[in-house]
């Protein structure tokens, strides 16, 4: 099932009739009023969604813009959120109980990028509708251990959500291990059907990392849908990159293609790439907060404290929410996470989304089972992942 919200007007100050982005140095004032003639409703478009209608609710909070910064500190894991904005829509998945068609996955690929051009003014899409999706995508699974010498132990055991039928991910799990890598990648046909990434504490540092197997020649916005259940813990974390074509096709020692670390966390794992120049990362921790952006490796944005006006979503591991990263006018990129009540956006100023690129989605995790409270959950959903030129 596609949802893919409407792309709002925008300019270096206005995203919508309703909607204005403030520039740091600047105090946020007065209340957001939709203008004469204009329907309140009509400011923002409601996504579809599979099983129930959304609810959309007024704006009422400002965006705020965020100057760049150069600092590296380490991001916290045990911040509390704090209040966002705007309305959301929600995906949920069905309990019914179904047969999981078999999934193609792999752990390392060796085929060489090439840059392709999207068809003009169409988005590319991966929807899931079936398996047959996850050819599309490069996979790739990382432990630390892997490259100890003798390699450490990887067999630990944990589960992911659904079971071997795709019952109820709620109730119903299915045993995996850190040496099944391909098991760690799966599909179920829920809510018209998703995939999942699941990874527990097999080693002291994991990730999981996956990506359409094409480069793009322009992008603008990313999107995705991922659950942001707070039983994941505060010790696993998603990070979106975009990354120059010729950097993956370069050869790392590690063998690892479009597996990279946030530079922050080479202490505990520096076995695989690094994020190099030209590179733009979002680390994404729905649950304590301290996301970030980088480029070339610097921190240049950080936002801790998000995802308050979502009870619903970090109460379930059914319900996925929209995610973008937008290219705006002015030399401008947008992060917006949909909630429960408001969305959560933030502003950088002075970057844009590079080109001739590859776009990356990964799950890090780093022991989640010290998280405080300890992870009880493992397994990421996604779907809908979107790459619009």
């Amino acid at each position: 099932m596609i949802v893919v919200p409407r792309i709002l007007a925008q300019s270096d100050e206005v995203l919508s009739p309703c909607l204005v982005v403030y520039d740091a140095d600047r105090a946020p004032t007065g209340d957001f009023a939709a203008p004469p003639g204009i329907d309140p409703d009509d400011c923002f478009a409601a996504a579809t969604t599979t099983t129930e209608p959304a609810t959309t609710t007024t704006i009422d909070e400002t965006t705020t813009t965020v100057d760049p910064t150069t600092t590296t500190e380490a991001p916290t894991t045990t911040v509390e959120e704090t209040p966002t904005s705007e309305a959301p829509t929600t995906t949920v998945e069905p309990t019914t109980t179904t047969t999981e068609p078999s999934t193609t996955t792999s752990t390392t690929t060796t085929s060489t990028t090439t840059t392709t051009t999207q068809p003009p003014g169409g988005p590319f899409i991966l929807d899931f509708d079936t398996a047959a999706d996850l050819s599309q995508l490069e996979i790739e699974v990382h432990h630390r251990a892997d490259h100890n010498n003798p390699p450490g132990n990887i067999q630990g055991g944990y589960p992911g959500d659904h079971d071997g039928g795709c019952g109820d991910p709620t109730n119903t799990k299915r045993p995996l291990n850190g040496n099944d890598r391909a098991g760690s990648i799966y599909w179920c046909p829920n809510s018209g059907g998703h995939f999942m990434s699941a990874m527990g504490e097999v080693d002291g540092y994991s990730i999981i990392s996956m990506s359409p197997t094409q480069a793009f020649s322009t992008i603008r916005r990313i999107c995705w849908d991922q659950n942001v259940s707070e039983s994941l813990g505060r010790r696993a974390w998603v990070e979106v990159l975009v990354v120059p074509a010729s950097v993956i096709n370069t050869p790392h020692p590690s063998g690892h293609r479009i597996t990279f670390n946030n530079p922050e966390f080479f202490d505990v794992d520096s076995t695989v790439r690094p994020h190099v120049t030209g590179v733009l990362s979002l680390g994404y921790m729905p649950i304590s907060g301290d996301s970030h952006m980088r480029f070339s490796g610097a921190k240049i944005a950080n936002w801790p404290d998000q995802n308050p006006n979502d009870p619903a979503g970090r109460a379930s591991v059914a319900i996925r929410r929209t995610h973008c990263l937008t290219e705006l006018a002015g030399n401008k990129v947008e992060f917006r996470v949909q909630t429960d009540a408001a969305d959560f956006v933030r502003v950088v100023n002075n970057r844009s989304i590079p080109d001739n690129a590859r776009v990356i989605f990964s799950q890090h995790d780093y022991t989640p089972l010290k998280s405080e409270p300890p992870a009880t959950t493992f397994t990421f959903h996604w779907d809908n992942l979107t790459v619009e030129p």
